[in-house]
């Protein structure tokens, strides 16, 4: 490799540390606005943040490599102070342009060397690891059974897996994991097959056919190099930690989903917890990531799923700003330094301003440029040689006097002097009649906690309310949506979470989920129940259920279709469970009126599903 090529990519990496720490930082913003957004948006921002990572270094060198000859040593090295004195500036322009390259070039080599060692070992352990894993699917493996190649093609059916899929029964590996991505193979080990009933082993198998459908091997192999290239930036190992979890979290809705019972998938991966083994780092595995974290999120009571403050919606176009105005330096330094290097020459030379101090002591300004021309100092030739190796003392001495008039006050102070004749206009403008305008104020924050009905709350509860944005149209319509009489904290919560008085209107009138309270309205919002959907389920009847059931509904998609389907073989007395059910295995209303079509009108709801499932109906 050239030197121009070894100095480019040492800096290149060398920039990348307040680089990245930019675009984790604006990953950072972004992931905690989409706190309650589905798991898919935070992923998709975090693997964008990763690949920004990886192309970051290597566009950083292409731009220092394609920059004049000498520019990237100039700006990124910064020079010792040489006193150079040589009445020809030619030669000494030439001494210190070889003198920079060779004090700065040794280190760069180095850290490039180290950092490449580093690198290559790390691959090829990553190699050694990806070895590992084609030998767990190739060796000490048997069929699974036909009863789970039948659930795992209908599960590729569901999920929309068009590639053929191998599930095999391993008695090496710890945890169950997928393996390969174009001809890819599911590992169950011996364990979870004995352990676990042939429900818990569907769900594991839509959870790993999760993995495929997202191709998720082949975005963890190269995740895996981006660690393995740029191992000295905690930023890229916080990122692909938060990937791999985010992933997770991914394939657990996809399971859920496709399996319908939230509760049952909750129970399978707790289970799972107790015959947990190690997995490689590159095998995506079903137990991958926090199992209780995956059981509370999955459960609903995921704590990190809060309403995410206001400022952050700004930070982050904010910050993705900064990193595109100041992700490289500039690319024409040379042509800024000449402008303020004469600047402290000439000021040297020039005698405008040193005649208000030393007045008695200059009575002859000629011979005085002359010279200060001559003898120049030392250090400002120097800085002068390495921004314009072709200086002219003279051309820069007969300039100087343009900028010695900025700095000097009093010139300045001359000509604002007969500015003052037309201050007094501007005096007389200020109107003092616009200053009555606090009469409005009257009808204001506290006439609108009064005319909703809050009279009897403290001064700490009204600045409460204020600086929490609950505002009086908001409480007004609160106390209107049938939750009852609501004091200050629970009206702070609904604000902070976002529900709106509509909503809580419209789930109080649909009826269909008992015992609401201002705790349960909050989290049918946060779980993005639909009132209208609640509305049209009641109006067949069924319910009311339990919040925790209506949010299941939510969860596993159920729809108004599902429940009409289920009306016609139940009646409007069936449990949720059975909405579920349904949903899960695909049965619609055609499905039970082609039943009636064939003459099978008395079937019950457990009749029903088990033609179903047998592809009778």
């Amino acid at each position: 490799m050239s030197r121009e090529f070894i100095e480019a990519l040492a800096w290149g990496l060398i920039h990348f540390t307040w680089q990245g720490a930019l675009v984790a930082l604006a990953a950072a913003c972004a992931c905690t606005t989409l706190r309650t957004s589905r798991p898919q948006a935070r992923y998709a921002v975090l693997v964008a943040a990763l690949a920004m990572m990886a192309v970051t270094p290597m566009a950083t060198t292409g731009y220092l490599l394609a920059r004049p000859h000498g520019a990237t040593l100039m700006t990124a090295l910064p020079l010792p102070a040489v006193a150079v004195v040589a009445a020809d500036p030619a030669p000494a322009a030439a001494t210190l342009t070889s003198i920079a390259p060779a004090s700065g070039s040794s280190w760069l080599a180095a850290l490039v060397a180290s950092w490449s060692g580093i690198a290559a070992f790390l691959s090829l352990r990553s190699f050694g690891g990806w070895l590992r894993i084609q030998h767990l699917a190739r060796r000490n493996t048997a069929p699974a059974g036909r009863a789970v190649e039948e659930c795992a093609r209908r599960l590729c059916d569901r999920l929309g897996v068009r590639r053929a899929v191998r599930v095999v029964r391993s008695s090496v590996a710890e945890v169950p994991g997928v393996v390969g991505w174009l001809r890819p193979v599911i590992l169950l080990p011996v364990s979870v097959v004995t352990a676990l009933t042939p429900e818990q082993i569907a769900q594991i198998l839509a959870h790993e056919l999760a993995h495929v459908r997202r191709h998720d091997y082949l975005v963890n192999l190269l995740q895996t190099a981006v660690e393995n290239v740029l191992f000295y930036h905690p930023a890229v190992w916080w990122i692909s930690a938060q990937v791999r979890v985010e992933r997770e979290h991914c394939c657990d809705d996809l399971a859920v989903a496709t399996c319908g019972d939230a509760t049952a998938y909750a129970r399978t991966l707790a289970q799972l917890e107790a015959l947990r083994g190690t997995a490689p780092a590159l095998l995506p595995a079903a137990t991958g990531g926090s199992l209780l974290a995956r059981v509370r999120r999955v459960l609903g009571h995921d704590a990190s799923r809060r309403a995410a403050p206001a400022w952050l919606g700004a930070v982050v176009p904010l910050a993705i700003v900064v990193l595109a105005l100041v992700s490289v330096p500039p690319p024409k330094a040379e042509t800024e330094s000449p402008t303020p290097e004469p600047a402290p020459a000439a000021a040297a030379a020039e005698p405008s301003p040193e005649p208000d101090v030393e007045a008695t002591s200059a009575p002859a300004p000629a011979p005085e440029p002359k010279a200060d021309v001559t003898p120049a100092p030392a250090p400002v030739a120097v800085r002068a040689l390495v921004a314009q190796p072709e200086p002219r003392p003279e051309a820069n001495a007969t300039p100087a006097p343009a900028p010695a008039p900025r700095p000097d006050p009093k010139p300045a102070a001359a000509t604002t002097g007969p500015a003052p004749v037309a201050q007094p206009a501007p005096v007389a403008q200020p109107a003092p009649v616009a200053q009555p305008a606090p009469k409005p104020s009257k009808g204001g924050y506290l006439a609108g906690l009064a005319h909703a009905g809050y009279t009897d709350v403290s001064v700490d509860d009204i600045i409460t309310l204020k600086n929490n944005g609950v505002e009086p149209p908001y409480i007004k319509g609160m106390l209107g949506a049938g939750l009852g009489k609501l004091d200050v904290d629970q009206l702070v919560r609904l604000r902070q979470h976002g529900v709106p008085p509509e909503f809580a209107s419209s789930v109080v009138a649909s009826g269909l989920a008992a015992g609401l309270d201002v705790e349960n309205v909050i989290r049918l919002h946060d779980n993005g129940v639909a009132p209208e959907e609640m509305r049209r389920i009641r109006a067949l009847g069924f319910g009311p259920y339990p919040v925790e059931d209506v949010i299941r509904l939510r969860h596993n998609g159920v729809d108004v279709a599902t429940f009409e389907a289920l009306k016609e073989v139940s009646g409007p007395a069936a449990p949720a469970e059975h909405a579920i059910q349904f949903r899960m295995f695909g049965v619609t209303p055609e499905t039970v009126r082609e039943a009636h079509h064939q003459g099978f009108n008395g079937l019950t709801y457990e009749q029903i599903l088990k033609l179903h499932k047998a592809g009778v109906i």
